[in-house]
């Protein structure tokens, strides 16, 4: 597992308590008075561990896995279409997002 997206009604509340938890926060997007939309926060040593996104929630929205190899991403999406399950793909590989993801 690499990191999880979780919609959330209320981002700055989740990005204080996850503060407090000791998560820093590499990136995070903010209006023109400072009003946070979103925030990607992290534990260990990568980009991000946990995004919160603006919206009816909280719920997951997506689960990140990490591949060693960008064509490992390919190959698992191909799995899924050889095996007719490609309708769990709401979006196909690529990079995606604020953090430049693939």
């Amino acid at each position: 597992m690499d990191h999880f997206d979780i919609v959330v009604r209320d981002i700055p509340a989740a990005y204080e308590h996850y503060r407090s938890l000791g998560f820093g926060c590499p990136e995070k997007i903010e209006g023109d008075e400072h009003e946070l939309y979103a925030a990607w926060m992290f534990r260990k040593q990568t980009v991000h561990d946990v995004a919160f996104t603006s919206g009816a929630g909280p719920r997951l929205h997506h689960v990140g896995v990490f591949a060693p190899e960008a064509h490992q991403v390919l190959r698992t999406a191909d799995i899924f279409g050889s095996l007719r399950a490609e309708h769990h793909i709401e979006r196909g590989p690529g990079r995606h997002g604020v953090s430049n993801a693939f």
